[in-house]
């Protein structure tokens, strides 16, 4: 399943959540009161998370208010994404480094090798 195609379900919570970010622009001023009932109305009958999205698709994402701020609900998505793809770096990064540890050990075994034949060449040349 790709993540083009995933698109859960809104919550009510999330909806909730939502409506209070949606009261929230309305009183700093970002929506007008009509724009604010039409959004509103938009959001209620709102089925996925993307439906949600594209009402604060022009929106700041964050609005900080007396509650210590209301996040739009793809937010924490983004997050999740975001944190995914740093670990999935940090794991790329330790598989890289454990190859060229093997291939450090590789060539010091090589060389060492080499060294010691050096030696047994000097020891049955001289």
């Amino acid at each position: 399943m790709g993540q083009e195609n995933w698109n859960p379900q809104v919550t009510a919570s999330e909806r909730e959540q939502a409506l209070r970010a949606l009261g929230q622009h309305a009183q700093q001023g970002n929506l007008g009161s009509e724009e604010y009932m039409l959004r509103r109305a938009l959001l209620q009958a709102a089925r996925t998370r993307n439906e949600v999205n594209s009402i604060f698709s022009d929106l700041p994402l964050a609005i900080r208010g007396g509650d210590g701020g209301a996040v739009s609900p793809g937010s924490v998505l983004v997050i999740v994404v975001a944190v995914a793809a740093v670990a999935g770096l940090v794991m790329l990064f330790v598989v890289l480094a454990k190859a060229v540890i093997e291939v450090l050990t590789a060539l010091v075994t090589v060389l060492g090798v080499v060294v010691m034949l050096g030696v047994l060449l000097r020891l049955v040349a001289g």
